[in-house]
């Protein structure tokens, strides 16, 4: 890895457990969240299944990323699943996972640069 002598880079990946944007059958009701479009037992079933392979996905990337590199913060959240890590380039994220076949629209890549001394 290259040391970037003016700044730190601070990635981000998140993994959401639905894609953005939400669903339209999901409504906003003073502030949470609440699926509106469930009214059978069929559709309880389809979005399990649903939320079991994005899971299963969001588990087969991580596990990617953390072979080629140990140094990651993970958390979890209730919509989401969080990776940070100030010592991996943002670049080689998107190569690895798209060279195993992952699109952009399975994650979402952040990256801050902080300044360590002098301009940017």
């Amino acid at each position: 890895m290259k040391k970037n002598l003016t700044c730190k880079e601070r990635v981000t990946v998140i993994f959401y457990y639905f894609r953005r944007p939400e669903p339209k059958n999901v409504v906003s009701l003073n502030g949470r969240r609440h699926f509106s479009g469930v009214t059978s037992a069929r559709q309880i079933r389809e979005l399990a299944v649903f939320l079991s392979h994005r899971l299963e996905k969001i588990a087969c990337m991580t596990e990617l990323l953390q072979s080629a590199h140990d140094q990651w913060l993970i958390t979890a959240k209730k919509d989401r699943v969080i990776m940070e890590t100030e010592s991996f380039e943002s670049h080689r994220i998107s190569e690895l996972l798209s060279g195993q076949g992952y699109n952009e629209s399975d994650y979402v890549l952040r990256v801050d640069y902080e300044r360590k001394w002098g301009l940017l």
